[in-house]
């Protein structure tokens, strides 16, 4: 998967590239399982025997499938596994990828996309606890706090992540993203301010 993504990404260091593929392959993963547990309380068990990915163009995971599903508690368990799984196959590929920092960036797809689906389903309020149910467990690392801020500019609020990982598109030739931790506390809210009402 990772010989997809370096079609796409040809110019970049492999800790780089195993770090822009895992950007993307948990997003999918979060996408999935917070889609899943906002709606029904369950979702497909990524650890099962019966769970199925697709790859896309780019190599990264496209889509999550399995024949049995799990509740809140199960599913932090078993996206722990799969996440210590994972991660420790990328770094067998390519150990110059730190393994903590895999971790940060899974932890905020999760954030990230529980905030998506929230504000999909008008229910902000529910993103922390969504993020902080996938993200409970630990294995040969732990899952930084998602961390959410509330902006208020221009007579409204917008709820924003607080990244605690940096996906490394920069190095690839991209913007920092808005909420990356690169930027200043200064830049960042600045930023953040300007998206709200939008």
């Amino acid at each position: 998967m990772l010989d997809r993504a370096a079609v796409r990404w040809p110019d970049v260091s492999p800790a780089v590239l195993a770090t822009l593929w895992w950007y993307g392959s948990s997003s999918t993963l979060a996408t999935v399982l917070v889609a899943q547990l906002a709606v029904t309380g369950r979702c497909v068990d990524p650890a099962h025997p019966s769970a199925v990915v697709t790859v896309g163009d780019t190599g990264t995971l496209a889509s999550l499938g399995a024949a049995v599903t799990v509740d809140g508690p199960g599913a932090a368990a078993a996206f722990a596994d799969v996440v210590d799984s994972l991660v420790g196959r990328v770094r067998d590929r390519v150990p110059s990828v730190s393994g903590a920092s895999l971790w940060a960036i899974a932890s905020d797809s999760v954030a990230n996309r529980a905030l998506d689906v929230a504000t999909a389903l008008n229910r902000v309020a529910d993103a922390p606890r969504w993020a902080q149910t996938l993200t409970a467990e630990r294995r040969r690392h732990r899952f930084p706090q998602p961390r959410f801020v509330d902006v208020s500019a221009n007579g409204s609020t917008r709820r924003f992540l607080r990244r605690s990982s940096c996906c490394r598109v920069v190095d690839a030739g991209e913007d920092l993203c808005t909420s990356c931790p690169r930027r200043t506390p200064q830049d960042r809210a600045a930023r953040w301010a300007t998206l709200v009402g939008r």
